[in-house]
């Protein structure tokens, strides 16, 4: 298989090419991967409003399928 075609198979089994996102959102700080950084901060998932942090990569804001279901903040459960 070609770099090419390796790339686009990685990239559509580790981005969520299918919704309709913002793309990656966050600038990677020097040495560390924003993503991770988001996931290991547990937002994967986190919907606000009509936006929606990707289960699938955590870099990735995407339009929400559903109603608001978790809130990020202070006030949250």
């Amino acid at each position: 298989m070609t770099k090419v075609k390796e790339s686009g198979v990685f990239k559509k089994n580790s981005q969520p090419l299918a919704d309709k996102s913002a793309g990656c959102v966050f600038k990677n700080p020097r040495g560390l991967s924003a993503g991770a950084l988001i996931d290991r901060a547990g937002l994967k998932g986190t919907t606000i409003g009509g936006a929606e942090v990707s289960t699938k990569h955590a870099n990735f804001i995407t339009a929400a399928k559903a109603p608001c279901r978790r809130r990020a903040g202070p006030d949250s459960n």
